[in-house]
């Protein structure tokens, strides 16, 4: 359900309030679909890249559970995934003073996704909102291998 190429709107909340920004992302899988890739990238108004991860979620049929490691900024983190009725569901540390929960799902053709600051005092902030729709199928990551000859 998230294979594809993706394009849409999000948002960031910075100290100044809500900025504005067009989000994309490539989704499709590896080793026969036990793998999946995720890449989604962030443009400011004026089309600056100011965001870009690149997500690796697996399988793990033994303990029946998922994966996700993500590359973002040089930095690199493993989460535990949840299935939700949509999408899936992971949370990051967030430097000891609380953490981040990440939710995405797609429902009627459009990809949302939002970050919440779940802090050790107060209450929850979401800080991204993201909806994308698809733009069409894609054979990536897949369709870029070299063959044989």
């Amino acid at each position: 359900f998230l294979d594809g190429d993706w394009r849409g709107s999000s948002k960031v909340l910075r100290r100044d309030g809500w900025a504005p920004m067009v989000q994309t992302g490539r989704v499709g899988t590896m080793q026969d679909g036990t793998v999946r890739m995720i890449e989604a990238r962030g443009y400011e108004a004026d089309g600056r890249l100011s965001f870009e991860v690149l997500r690796i979620i697996s399988y793990e049929p033994e303990t029946q559970t998922y994966s996700m490691r993500s590359y973002q900024s040089g930095s690199i983190r493993e989460h535990m995934l949840s299935l939700t009725d949509n999408g899936v569901a992971w949370e990051s540390e967030s430097g000891g003073n609380g953490s981040v929960r990440y939710e995405a799902s797609v429902k009627n053709g459009a990809w949302t996704e939002t970050a919440t600051r779940m802090r050790a005092r107060g209450e929850p902030e979401t800080y991204v909102e993201v909806r994308m729709k698809r733009l069409r199928n894609s054979g990536w990551p897949q369709a870029g291998g070299l063959g044989a000859k």
